[in-house]
């Protein structure tokens, strides 16, 4: 490098010597000198020299300093690795379901066993099940030759080679719960894919269906292979199967080529029983033969803990080995050991009994192997030290086993959290020191993306309540949650609900198996299909819809199989009778509700709760004789019987329905067993004329005594004997003289020499007090009154009004001579009287019906407008006497009889008739009481001049004026009408009814009735003749004439007449009827709903009074579907006591389906011009009327032939609808296929199958053939008759091959009843018969119904097929991303947007795909897909513009 010298001076430096001067010499600078020369003085040179030899010095010094520091840190890291390896060591690692792989060896403890599988406990909170094929290869081999082997054998050499042939072992035979196994992993399946190869059946709990994940073998040549032989020594545990039985013992495969395995008999726990073939134990090695090629196991669980020393292979160490292992690390994540001299392994701490600082490296640990991941290097094994699973038993708590003393669903307090895993869950701590886990997803109800062990309400140290929702059987923990709702909740599992128990869920999905609802606790019930109404439901979907709410009751329930059996009958919903849920529960005389589930020859099997079944034989059916039950009973009915007995052995019951009835009295026993010439005695039931009627103890047989004969035993006459014998009185010391098998009576005698004697309670006026209940005998009857004998002295008064406490029942007075109980009411010693009361609510207290008519003892029970019901005491000339009650009786005077004036009315009323009224006035000082039997509707009062002055006359009115006036007269010729407020009468001739020329005139006239109210208009007045013309045709009418006033008529008490609609209202609610198929005066639209026709909109018939036009006609049906010949009053009235059921009801009553006020008694009239047009018809007159007007509305048609069909007219419905045929138009095409449509619903229905074919061939030439083709398949698939259907489907296609609707009907056919492939092969064929134009078409339709119906990936391959070839076609892309939407592959739709916007595409249809996207991602999507639509549609129009 040139360095620059400074310029040369003729001045030299102050101060400078020769040296200075010498340097003055180098005039010039020297670029590149030659020969070593330099521009450095010789002082400059030392200076440079020292200089170096400094920093030779410092960085010798420096070099030094580091080589020491280097030392230090190598020293320090060395101390710091073995720091490390003293508190770090071998990394502990958890197993989980991503790690395992198959080929895992895992040691395992059954949690469960089923029928086809074991379900298995697996460490670190696993599990998973093993399959039956999978036990042992001798099990497999025997199922597959029973799989084959015949189901019966043909001789009888074959009888006796099953006889001695092994049955196949069970695996709950084979297996115990809690018992520990190996296992090695053969699959491992996804959390969304948990099929399995087996129908294992719906999981029990979320264990099990987390158990689906992971399918594992128990065969020993899977378990053991890789096991050396030499390291096989005694103490070794290995897995074998028994393959055979010897003279002493078993042979044993252990899956090992070389070795074979043999177990004495004397060696297993239970040496007297023999172990099946197939056998799987876990056995110990206690010696080998020389050649080691045959060992001797043992059984016996105390020979399973001794530790193995050592082992020349990895793969000698199977799960479950028992080891001592040296601990050589100790870390917060658990424990490093090395097992077997130079193997490693790790425990982490939920397998440790103390925290992991606990122990001390360098001590030793007795633990147990419990997986080894294959492949891994250096070897590595996770261990486990807990005791439990060291000495192969089961976690106690206080000497009691885990799972007994924290059971599923118990709720714990004061758990403690002892350990975070930020990402997996907590570990916790009971006050008894009982451990358990809490997985992140049941920390809380809301999402927790990470939990913190140092912050937020579950760091270490907090404490909480939990609730126990499983059990890790391996690792001895519990499963909790702290989920609010999960500890809120009621219901966990199946086994927490109780028979009998009312609930309320949420319905699921309705099949034809029955009804899903979820009631809670992810529980889910079926309802089957004849539990879900009394009545047969035709279309149950219309009541039920998913996401409805929904009161069921519990019929039983299967905790074994998860399962609950409801019912949504209200017959059972709405029963006050015992619940039956087990044997123990019934008594005999019990009256309960049961179910019939199946009829028989010789009677017919019921359920009661909780799976408890009876029988009810043939003669217990009804009272009168039936052949069959089918005759008095079907299956799914509830009915109410009685128990009769009960058969502890069989765990059965004997019912009787007949007995069961309110009404019933018990047959008289037979006499066969009475001897003559026996002594018998018998309690007295009956005092007639001639004999006294008894029942002989103890069996209650019937017999007879004559009077004459007690009476000249006693030494007394007849007449005084028949007034001394009480019913209820024993007579003894009595003869068998002879006896009517027949008639099952026993003629009996007092015994010579001795006098009957008699036995009684002893009644008499010092021992009867008010409420005791005695036996009595009906004498006679008096003012009203029943005069019953209590002892031969004592004699009471019965009331009309004791007698019972609904008089709806009626007033039966008892039968002279009669026996029966009575209740003293009252007892007057004084003035000898005595009141009697045979109410059951007296009889009774605790358990009787309920009291409608309740006793009223006094006038202090009374008050003014009270509604009472009371016995007609008397009639006379100025109204009714009424008795109230013993001593009130109450009058009525003719002005308040009845709402309107009644001239004769005294023929109406007869003495002790039942009527019911209103208290108008009580007068306590002088005892009166004043009743009204008005209904409280009265019609305005008009009196003499004044009612004269307002009377309108003829020359009031004009022709054309439109006027309101009754009904007077009906003749042939027309209706006589008188106009209101008037005396002006005239007549409507028969030609003025009607516009229409067709109509039935004569008919029409007899839906009049005199005093019907009608609209008219006067057509013209002669004044001459005084005569006027009315007319009632609808043209003559608008809508404003017939708008109606909502106030009531004058002189009605809109108070009075409100509350009585309050009262009738509060009655209708709570009465049902007994039959739900008694009312058919339902609202509008019902038989149209019974004729499938729901989808019909009423709004468009004017609903409301405002839209009504007379002159317009009903509108036209229009057909969406089928419908069913059935009883839609049934239905309604069903539906309308479930409503209250369904959620959709809760909030008020239906719009559709209002409900109706029925009111008793007179009502105000309406005018029926106008009422016809919005009410639904009830009578022939009725419909004759409508039709007149709408001779071609097929929906007053329909509904005529549903009136019919509830007749069971099918031959006059059959008349309507050809009627109808050719009456309607032949321009009205779609209200002529109505009617046809409803026609071959009749006869599909009602009719023959040559009926059906006939009325079928006349439709299909008065129709477009293809449509009633396609419309009677549809009649017959919603009918259940698919092979009716894919008959007229085969018809259908031959007929009509080039129409693409037919092939795709018909396919769907075949989808919707399961016959996939017989569908996929109608396209191929489809598409060589039609044309090409069809057949993109077609095609998208099959690939809907694969979607829908069958499998997607299908669809999807169709799908694709089409958008490859017509790639430009955004219509069918957009039918594919539809298609994908709908399975809720979002990702996939994406997709599919990406692939569109890869071609190239005009801006306009670029816009629509962005459009459609943007739209689906704010649908489906979030707001960053969104966002990224929109970046992605600007980068498209920057690169295309």
């Amino acid at each position: 490098m040139q360095k620059k010298s400074k310029p040369a001076t003729t001045e030299p430096a102050p101060g400078a010597g020769a040296q200075g001067k010498k340097s003055l010499l180098v005039a010039d600078d020297i670029d590149f000198p030659r020969g070593g020369g330099t521009e450095l003085t010789a002082h400059e040179v030392r200076e440079a020299r020292q200089e170096a030899k400094l920093e030779m010095k410092a960085e010798a010094q420096k070099e030094k300093e580091s080589a020491s520091a280097r030392k230090k840190r190598r020293l320090s890291g060395k101390a710091a690795k073995e720091n490390k390896g003293e508190t770090s060591g071998t990394r502990v690692e958890q197993l989980n379901y991503k790690r395992l792989q198959v080929g895992t060896k895992l040691f395992g403890r059954i949690a469960a066993i089923h029928p086809l599988h074991l379900v298995l406990s697996l460490p670190d909170q696993l599990a998973g099940y093993v399959p039956i094929t999978h036990i042992t290869s001798q099990l497999t081999a025997l199922l597959e030759k029973e799989d084959a082997t015949p189901s019966a054998s043909s001789s009888a050499e074959d009888e006796d080679e099953d006889e001695d042939a092994v049955g196949l072992p069970e695996l709950g035979s084979m297996f115990s719960v809690g018992q520990y196994v190996r296992a090695s992993v053969t699959v491992v399946r996804s959390a969304a894919a948990r099929g399995t190869a087996l129908d294992l059946g719906k999981p029990r709990n979320d264990m099990e269906a987390m158990a689906r994940r992971v399918e594992l073998t128990l065969v020993p040549e899977v378990v053991n292979e890789g096991v050396v032989v030499k390291d096989i020594v005694p103490g070794f545990m290995l897995s074998g199967a028994i393959k055979g039985i010897e003279d002493h013992g078993y042979s044993v495969d252990l899956g090992l080529p070389a070795v074979s395995g043999f177990l004495p008999f004397s060696s297993t726990p239970t040496p007297t029983t023999r172990l099946p073939i197939g056998h799987l134990l876990t056995s110990t090695v206690s010696s080998l033969s020389e050649n080691r090629r045959l060992c001797t196991l043992t059984a016996l669980p105390e020979k399973s803990h001794d530790a193995l020393g050592e082992v020349s292979n990895v793969a000698s160490v199977l799960p479950g080995t028992l080891v001592r292992g040296l601990i050589t690390a100790t870390t917060p994540a658990g424990l490093n050991l090395q097992i077997l001299g130079f193997f490693d392994g790790t425990i982490e701490p939920t397998h440790l009994p103390k925290a992991p600082e606990a122990y001390k490296v360098g001590s030793k640990l007795l633990s147990r192997v419990l997986w080894h991941m294959p492949g891994s290097s250096p070897p590595k094994f996770a261990l486990s030290a807990m005791p439990h699973v060291v000495k192969l038993e089961a976690p106690t708590v206080e000497g009691r086993d885990l799972q007994e003393v924290y059971t599923y669903g118990m709720i714990v307090h004061k758990v403690k959290v002892m350990r975070v895993e930020a990402e997996w869950g907590l570990s916790v701590e009971l006050e008894d020191g009982t451990r358990g886990f809490v997985h992140i997803g049941q920390v809380a109800d809301e999402h927790i993306p990470a939990l913190s062990p140092h912050s937020g309400p579950w760091k270490l140290g907090t404490t909480h309540e939990a609730r126990v929702l499983g059990f890790y059987a391996l690792d001895g923990l519990l499963q909790l949650s702290l989920k609010p709702s999960i500890l809120e909740r009621r219901f966990l599992q199946t086994g927490d609900f109780l028979p009998g128990e009312i609930v309320r869920g949420t319905i699921q999905r309705l099949t034809d198996v029955g009804m899903f609802v979820d009631v809670g606790g992810n529980v889910s019930g079926r309802v089957a299909p004849d539990q879900l109404a009394d009545i047969a439901l035709k279309h149950p979907e219309k009541r039920y819809k998913p996401g409805g709410s929904v009161k069921c009751r519990i019929l039983a329930v299967d905790p074994e199989h998860g399962k609950l059996t409801l019912t949504c009958k209200k017959s059972l919903l709405n029963s006050d009778l015992p619940i039956i849920a087990k044997l123990e529960d019934a008594k005999p005389d019990m009256i309960a509700d049961a179910v019939v589930f199946k009829l028989l020859a010789s009677g017919a099997l019921i359920m009661f709760y909780g799976g408890v079944k009876g029988f009810i034989p043939l003669r217990e059916a009804s009272d009168t004789y039936v052949k069959s039950m089918d005759e008095v009973l079907k299956t799914g009915q509830s009915v109410k019987v009685k128990v009769l007995s009960l058969n502890a052995e069989e765990g059965n019951i004997l019912a009787s329905v007949r007995q069961a009835q309110s009404g019933y009295r018990p047959a008289v026993p037979d006499v066969e067993d009475i001897a003559i010439g026996s002594t018998v005695e018998g309690e007295i039931k009956e005092v007639q004329a001639v004999n006294v009627v008894l029942s002989l103890q103890p069996r209650g047989q019937t017999a007879l005594v004559s009077l004459a004969n007690l009476a000249s035993r006693r030494n007394t006459t007849v007449d005084s004997l028949r007034m001394s014998l009480v019913p209820a009185t024993t007579l003894s010391d009595l003869v068998v003289v002879s006896k009517n098998p027949e008639k099952r009576i026993v003629i009996v005698a007092a015994r010579a020499g001795g006098k009957g004697t008699s036995t009684t309670g002893g009644v008499s006026w010092k021992t009867l007090t008010a409420g005791q209940i005695v036996p009595g005998q009906v004498v006679g009857e008096k003012n009203g009154s029943t005069s019953v004998r209590l002892s031969q002295s004592v004699i009471g008064r019965l009331h009309l009004l004791d007698l019972t406490d609904n008089l709806d029942t009626g007033i039966v007075f008892p039968r002279v001579g009669s026996a029966l109980k009575v209740a003293v009411v009252g007892v007057d010693a004084a003035a000898r009287t005595i009141d009697l009361s045979t109410r059951p609510s007296r009889l009774n207290p605790e358990s009787h019906p309920p009291v409608v008519d309740p006793e009223i003892p006094s006038l202090e029970n009374l008050k003014v407008d009270d509604k009472v019901r009371g016995i007609v005491k008397n009639i006379s000339d100025s109204g009714l006497f009424v008795s109230l009650g013993r001593n009130i009786t109450a009058r009525v005077q003719i002005k308040e009889l009845f709402d309107e004036f009644v001239k004769d009315w005294q023929p109406r009323f007869s003495v002790n008739q039942v009527v019911k009224g209103k208290i108008t006035q009580i007068d306590p000082v002088k005892g009166r009481v004043e009743m009204s039997l008005r209904s409280g509707t009265r019609p305005a009062k008009h009196s003499g001049a004044a009612e004269a002055s307002n009377l309108k006359h003829l020359g009031d009115f004009e022709p054309g004026q439109k006027v309101t006036g009754k009904v007077t007269g009906i003749a042939e010729f027309g209706i006589f009408i008188r106009i209101d407020d008037s005396n002006v009468s005239g007549l409507c001739h028969h030609s003025e009814l009607s516009d229409s020329k067709k109509g039935d005139v004569q008919a029409a006239l007899k839906g009049f009735r005199i005093g019907d109210v009608v609209k008219a208009v006067i057509l013209s007045i002669d004044s001459d003749k005084k005569k006027v013309s009315f007319g009632l045709k609808p043209s003559y009418f608008t809508a404003e004439d017939y708008e109606m006033e909502d106030a009531p008529a004058d002189g009605v008490d809109e108070e009075e007449e409100g509350a009585d609609e309050e009262d009738e209202a509060e009655e209708a609610d709570v009465a049902e009827p007994d039959d739900a198929g008694e009312e058919v005066d339902q609202a509008d639209g019902d038989d149209a709903d019974a004729l499938g026709f729901g989808g019909f909109d009423e709004s468009e018939a004017g609903d409301s009074e405002d839209d009504v036009r007379i002159d317009a006609p009903p509108p036209t049906l229009k057909l969406s579907g089928g419908f069913q010949w059935s009883n839609a009053a049934a239905d309604e009235d069903e539906d309308e006591d479930m409503g209250s059921e369904l959620s959709e009801a809760e909030g008020g009553p239906s719009e559709s389906q209002p409900k109706k006020k029925k009111k008793k008694g007179p009502h105000i009239e309406q005018d029926l011009t106008l009422s016809m047009q919005e009410r639904a018809p009830e009578s022939v007159a009725d419909f004759e009327r409508l039709l007149l007007g709408s001779p071609n509305s097929s929906f007053l048609w329909i509904q005529f032939m549903s009136f019919y069909l509830q007749l069971s007219e099918i031959d006059k419905a059959r008349e309507i609808a050809r009627r109808a045929l050719n009456v309607i138009s032949f321009r009205e095409e779609q209200e002529k296929l109505n009617v046809w449509i409803a026609l071959l619903n009749l006869e599909n229905t009602a009719g023959t199958d040559e009926s059906l074919e006939k009325v079928f061939q006349e439709a299909a030439r008065a129709n477009d053939s293809k449509t009633m083709h396609l419309r009677l398949a549809t009649i017959f698939d919603e009918c259940r008759k698919p092979e009716k259907a894919e008959e007229m489907h085969k018809r259908a296609i031959k007929k009509f091959s080039g129409s693409s609707k037919v092939w795709t009907l018909f396919g769907q056919h075949y989808m919707s009843h399961g016959k996939l492939e017989e569908a996929r092969e109608l396209l191929p064929r489809s598409l060589k018969s039609l044309e090409k134009r069809k057949h993109i078409k077609t095609i998208l339709k099959f690939a809907h119904m694969e979607y829908e119906l069958g499998d997607p990936e299908r669809g999807k391959t169709l799908l694709e097929a089409i958008v490859d070839s017509h790639a430009k076609r955004l219509d069918l892309w957009f039918v594919y991303v539809d298609m994908e939407t709908k399975q809720g592959d979002l990702q996939a739709a994406r997709k599919l947007f990406d692939r569109m916007l890869a071609l190239k595409l005009k801006t306009f249809k670029a816009k629509s795909v962005f459009k459609k996207w943007l739209e689906l991602e704010k649908r489906l999507g979030d707001e960053e897909g969104q966002e990224r639509v929109k970046a992605r549609a600007v980068e498209w129009m920057q690169n295309n513009s």
